[in-house]
């Protein structure tokens, strides 16, 4: 931000946080206006980020907009470990014939988010001066839960299996819970709405890294 004040004050800067800034839901659907509060260090950063970047399109006028992205999958993630990204983790599972995990009881609800969905409100984002001083949720507001999430990749890969899995303690402590997104401001103030559902991201998916498998493995 500093950068962008000395240097190209004109610039747009559209931040990518994370729906995990929330925490534990008190009610559900989330919206922006729901109180943050983070269970790890990575969406501790995406708070301040953003308290840096307000603060600097409010008293230097450096154009900002805020997003708060759900689960985000698709092509062209890495695929080497599961770190970033559950479904596609899951979908790397299911093309190697594997077992997928699914903790607790599998019930807990998320709303998974379509790459070219993330990118679209991205772009509109950066393109509409509506969204300029805006926080916007990027997600789905029709949460699936991960029995669903799993047996969906299992038939539309037509390989794999899934099992349920206790959490590990760490894992336990820091689940927030059922998750999915009230995107209705994005969706009034820059008419974006989600237009990629789950079978149809995860076929394509699932297309595109049985074909390019080499380069991801």
């Amino acid at each position: 931000m500093e950068a962008c004040r000395h240097h190209n004050p004109a610039a747009k800067v559209v931040y990518a946080g994370t729906r995990g800034q929330y925490g534990k839901p008190a009610s559900l659907p989330v919206s922006e206006a729901a109180p943050q509060q983070p269970l790890g260090i990575y969406e501790i950063t995406n708070v301040a980020a953003e308290r840096i970047i307000e603060a600097y399109h409010l008293v230097f006028g450096i154009r900002s907009c805020l997003l708060r992205i759900s689960n985000t999958y698709g092509p062209r993630a890495q695929m080497r470990h599961s770190r970033y990204g559950v479904v596609n983790w899951f979908v790397r599972l299911a093309l190697d014939d594997g077992t997928i995990p699914v903790f607790g009881d599998g019930r807990i609800q998320r709303d998974f988010l379509y790459v070219d969905d993330c990118v679209e409100a991205m772009l509109r984002c950066a393109t509409s001066d509506a969204s300029w001083g805006q926080v916007f949720n990027v997600g789905v507001d029709r949460p699936t839960n991960f029995v669903e999430l799993a047996e969906t990749v299992v038939r539309v890969a037509g390989a794999g299996r899934w099992e349920l899995t206790p959490f590990s303690p760490e894992r336990k402590a820091q689940e927030p819970g059922d998750f999915y997104s009230d995107i209705g401001k994005i969706r009034t103030l820059l008419g974006w709405n989600p237009a990629i559902g789950l079978e149809e991201g995860l076929r394509r998916t699932v297309d595109y890294y049985r074909e390019h498998k080499a380069h991801y493995w």
